[in-house]
C-alpha cells in the first residue's frame, strides 16, 4: 500500500472514531487534493468548516484548492477563504502572499502592495 492510500485509510478510520474533529477531516481534505480529487477535497474542507469556522488553515486549503481549479464563479470566494484565514491568523503568509500574487494579476497593485508588504 503507498503512503496517499495508507494515509488516507488511517484518516477514514479516525472520522468514524471522532466525526467531530475538524482536524481531521481538514487532513482528509489535503490527502484528497494529493490524489486530485478536488470535489472530495472541497466537501472535507466544507464539513471541517462547519465544526471549526475559526480554523485559519482549513480557509486557506479551500481557498487554494479553489484557485487551483480554476473556477472562475468562485473566484471571489477564494480570495474571501485568503481574507479570512489572515483574519483568523495575521501571520499566515501563505495567505497573504496568495491574495498579492491575485492582486498583481488583476493589476490591482494597491492593494496588492498592501498584501506583499503583510507577507
Amino acid at each position: 500500500m503507498e503512503q496517499p492510500e495508507r494515509s488516507r485509510a488511517y484518516l477514514d478510520r479516525a472520522l468514524v472514531c471522532a466525526p467531530d474533529r475538524y482536524d481531521i477531516w481538514e487532513h482528509r481534505g489535503l490527502i484528497a487534493a494529493f490524489e486530485g480529487d478536488r470535489v472530495a477535497a472541497e466537501a472535507f474542507y466544507h464539513r471541517a468548516l462547519v465544526l471549526n469556522d475559526r480554523a485559519a488553515s482549513v480557509y486557506r486549503n479551500l481557498a487554494d484548492l479553489l484557485k487551483l481549479s480554476a473556477r472562475l464563479v468562485e473566484a471571489r470566494d477564494y480570495c474571501d477563504y485568503y481574507l479570512k484565514a489572515l483574519e483568523l491568523e495575521p501571520s499566515l503568509h501563505h495567505a497573504a502572499r496568495a491574495l498579492a500574487r491575485i492582486g498583481t494579476e488583476r493589476g490591482d497593485h494597491a492593494e496588492a502592495t498592501d498584501f506583499w508588504l503583510c507577507a
